[in-house]
């Protein structure tokens, strides 16, 4: 009996280790969870989460700031999947809630989201959130005036919101105020944390509408800077593809016959009609590599390079330009460039092949 009281106790004793132990384990995790949210270090933040939930699939705390880790890193599904959980586990969570509806918006579920929001804004008349997403999704949904209403009472509130401005500037392009449009979207640019690739996209839209091709291009080249696989930017700049082919027929023509001189005065009004397009540039310069005047094809290609830094036929042309000037690390470092951007490209593959044997040669 004697062995056995002590058996007990040694058992309590461990159970309140464990326990102490998990506590400080989650206190500790809470911590570095908060910590590295807090430094919009979201994936890291989440493991921390994650470390909790693993031992504690029901922690609510937890739930929730994974939840919003996983909706600032895009991952809207997993995010849902955080929100819906603790909204199970505690059916009056506003917070909850407000995660649902914004997870459900990105999801393209606007009809869920505004249920969602309209919840919320029951619950919470003036609350911020609800009524900024009644209007987002009365605008995803096309009813333009419902929209306007409630973004101008979400406006009051929180006159410094970016998110308020980016949809203002939507109303104002599909109403076609292309100069309100704008002033909207860059103010939601000059509060945002970051660029966003959609409202950089948006104002290239803008002015695609508007047929300025030039600042169209800037700013679709802007959009996929933050995101190259960015479908707007993308598309956008698909469209002024076929635009420039047919601004630059006659001077193409000129180059395949290798009537450079011709070319390059054809490229030249063109570049002087549009000097913000990035392919322009590209295509004086090699039109002046073409001529042997590999300095003038260096510049060329440089400009074009402002203006589209994800350009491999400009990265190309100026490791060419560069080897030809006897520039060797610099043409290596350009052809690089490119073959990152476009991996086994011919040309700059040959490049560096070439570069490869004249250094064994010397």
């Amino acid at each position: 009996m004697f062995k056995n009281k002590w058996i007990k106790l040694i058992l309590v004793f461990f159970m309140i280790s464990i326990f102490i132990a998990g506590c400080k384990s989650i206190g500790a995790n809470l911590a570095n969870g908060w910590k590295y949210f807090d430094k919009k270090e979201y994936a890291l933040s989440a493991r921390y989460y994650e470390n909790i939930l693993n031992e504690e699939p029901d922690h609510q705390v937890s739930l929730l700031m994974a939840g919003w880790c996983y909706f600032k890193l895009e991952r809207y599904e997993e995010a849902l999947m955080s929100f819906e959980r603790l909204k199970e586990l505690d059916k009056k969570s506003f917070d909850a809630l407000e995660g649902i509806g914004w997870s459900t918006f990105k999801l393209h579920d606007f009809k869920k989201s505004l249920e969602t929001f309209e919840t919320m804004h029951e619950k919470k008349k003036n609350h911020i959130g609800a009524i900024e997403g009644i209007a987002y999704n009365y605008f995803k949904l096309g009813k333009l005036e419902q929209a306007k209403k409630y973004l101008k009472t979400a406006f009051k509130k929180d006159p410094e919101s970016a998110d308020n401005h980016v949809i203002r500037g939507y109303i104002a392009f599909m109403e076609k105020d292309y100069p309100l449009a704008i002033k909207y979207f860059n103010k939601s640019l000059e509060l945002s944390e970051k660029p966003d690739p959609d409202t950089l996209t948006a104002i290239g839209n803008v002015y695609l509408a508007q047929k300025d091709y030039n600042n169209a291009d800037l700013w679709f080249n802007k959009g996929l800077e933050q995101n190259a696989k960015h479908p707007g930017a993308t598309a956008g700049r698909a469209s002024l593809a076929y635009i420039k082919r047919t601004a630059m027929a006659r001077a193409s023509e000129f180059y395949t016959q290798k009537q450079y001189s011709r070319a390059l005065n054809a490229f030249r009004k063109v570049e002087q009609k549009y000097p913000l397009w990035a392919e322009v540039h590209t295509a004086i310069g090699w039109t002046q590599y073409k001529k042997l005047n590999y300095r003038e094809a260096q510049k060329s290609f440089e400009a074009g390079l402002k203006l589209n830094k994800l350009s491999y036929d400009g990265y190309d042309g100026l490791g060419w330009s560069m080897l030809k000037l006897g520039k060797d690390s610099e043409a290596k470092e350009a052809f690089k460039k490119a073959l990152d951007l476009y991996p086994d490209y011919i040309s700059s593959t040959a490049g560096l092949e070439e570069l490869k044997n004249s250094a064994y040669q010397q």
